[in-house]
């Protein structure tokens, strides 16, 4: 026997060790992720903790959808889909606890929350990811900046509001110190009726649209409120703009109505809803209708109260 041939099976011992060590990670971490919903061998925590932080960091490379390329819409689209099997998986009711659509047979009995438990739905969440279209073109304009995003709800009366917040596009041009003592912004508030449908579905109707003037995120208490804040009315303009505002927060093209007039309010034909993909104590994923798009949101620890004021 040669000398070479005494090192051959240290050779293809080597090459087997390497090959292992390329196959056997990935096989694992694909099968955690798979387990985790079906079998619950693997904790289900960790994994959907570890989705959402990659969720989070796309969102924000991506400046929140609005400069996702389609590989970046791709791959936030896998991870919605993968939060939404698991929760799936746990069967879950994430409107329990919001009023109900009492005209709609497709409720049942399983929406009260318990004694110690809010609505899981109610709260302020802030928009940090979105592919719908409509609300990406708000980005679009040259002479405004767009800030937050915001969808607030009260489960208990079933009163909701989105929240716009824009501001000069020049104002970024200027020194942080004059920013910093007169930051002002535009604040346009939909305000709309949520009642839930089923266990995933919320209906919305829509009610009126507000401005307000903010400088440096507060109400100015110099000048009157009525000045920079109003309700738009019902006429040729506010039919112009409540359809575009209808599809941006789900809509659907229902058609302004005011606040009076609830024969819509709980109606199952109501063409405004919206559907929960996925929801924790942190999270909010949604689905709107037509024309569709994901939502995107994350909870902030803030006082409903203060969105919801008209």
């Amino acid at each position: 026997m040669t000398r070479h041939a005494l090192f051959l099976p240290f050779i293809l011992c080597s090459i087997a060790g390497l090959c292992a060590s390329f196959t056997k990670r990935p096989v694992l971490r694909a099968y955690a992720l798979q387990s985790s919903a079906a079998s619950g061998d693997v904790p289900v925590v960790p994994v959907v903790t570890q989705l959402k932080q990659q969720l989070f960091a796309r969102s924000a490379a991506c400046d929140r959808g609005f400069g996702a390329s389609r590989r970046d819409r791709d791959d936030i689209n896998k991870l919605v889909e993968s939060l939404k099997a698991i929760q799936q998986a746990q069967q879950t009711n994430p409107t329990r606890g919001l009023v109900p659509d009492n005209n709609n047979n497709n409720n049942n009995n399983n929406n009260a929350a318990t004694i110690d438990e809010a609505a899981p739905i109610q709260g302020v969440w802030r928009l940090v990811y979105t592919s719908a279209l409509d609300v990406l073109s708000l980005a679009a304009s040259p002479l405004s900046l767009l800030q937050g995003i915001y969808q607030v709800i009260d489960a208990n009366t079933g009163n909701s509001v989105n929240v716009i917040d824009l501001a000069p596009r020049i104002q970024t041009l200027l020194p942080t110190f004059i920013n910093d003592q007169l930051e002002t912004s535009l604040r346009l508030k939909v305000f709309t009726q949520a009642r839930r449908r089923s266990d995933t579905r919320v209906g919305l109707r829509f009610l009126k649209v507000q401005a307000g003037l903010l400088i440096n995120g507060a109400k100015p208490s110099w000048l009157p409120s009525s000045l920079f804040k109003g309700t738009l009315p019902q006429s040729a303009l506010f039919d112009t703009l409540a359809p575009i505002v209808e599809n941006i927060f789900g809509g659907g093209g229902g058609g302004g109505g005011s606040q009076d007039d609830s024969s819509n309010s709980d109606s199952n034909t109501s063409p405004g809803f919206f559907d929960v993909l996925y929801l924790d104590e942190d999270t909010l994923i949604i689905a709107q209708n037509a024309p569709g798009g994901i939502f995107v949101s994350t909870r902030m620890n803030e006082d409903i109260s203060l969105y919801l004021e008209q």
